[in-house]
């Protein structure tokens, strides 16, 4: 397996795949450099780990290590891209048997526009929000993954949240939530 590290003062993604097809990033560890990255201006679509993004299909990400991203660890985006307006929506995209620890915002996070996604086999572990999000997106499956220890900073959330999503499923997911700082729902689905 090789090593990606985000360099110090550095605001950006460690990989983007954007209008892409038949990809399949495996066996990577990929370091956030959480601690020593520049936070200047970030938005949710800077400092994460992979970014899937603008009209790309059949991508998997299997067997990866990710830690200490200040933004989400795994991100799919349909719609919305702020670097590419008017995307299309992206499609069949696996998450398969990763591991992922310390990531500020969604561990793995599912944003507008995306449609069959498998979210199967992750470990979640020692994040700052959800572990797993899925918003406004269809036919999600997100099944034998784990999570555990999400002390929400400044957010509400637990380890697997939905909103607005059609044609779902999720089971056989084990999730430990952690302790929150605020008052907010730390709840395990």
């Amino acid at each position: 397996s090789s090593e990606i590290k985000l360099p110090d003062g550095s605001n950006t993604n460690a990989i983007r795949v954007s209008g892409c097809t038949n990809i399949r990033i495996s066996k990577l560890a990929i370091d956030g450099n959480r601690n020593n990255v520049s936070t200047s201006g970030v938005t949710y679509a800077i400092c994460l780990g992979i970014y899937i993004v603008g009209g790309s299909e059949y991508v998997t990400v299997e067997g990866c290590y990710l830690h200490d991203f200040w933004g989400a660890g795994i991100m799919m985006e349909g719609a919305g891209d702020p670097l590419i307006p008017n995307t299309n929506p992206i499609s069949k995209i696996w998450i398969l048997n990763n591991y992922l620890d310390a990531i500020r915002d969604g561990t793995i996070f599912v944003r507008p526009s995306c449609s069959h996604i498998l979210i199967q086999g992750n470990t979640c572990l020692n994040g700052d929000s959800y572990a797993i999000a899925v918003l406004y997106s269809t036919y999600v499956t997100v099944i034998a993954n784990y999570a555990e220890n999400y002390n929400l900073i400044n957010v509400e959330g637990g380890a697997i949240q939905t909103g607005a999503v059609s044609y779902c499923y999720i089971g056989q997911n084990i999730c430990i939530a952690g302790e929150s700082q605020y008052a907010n729902d730390c709840s395990g689905i």
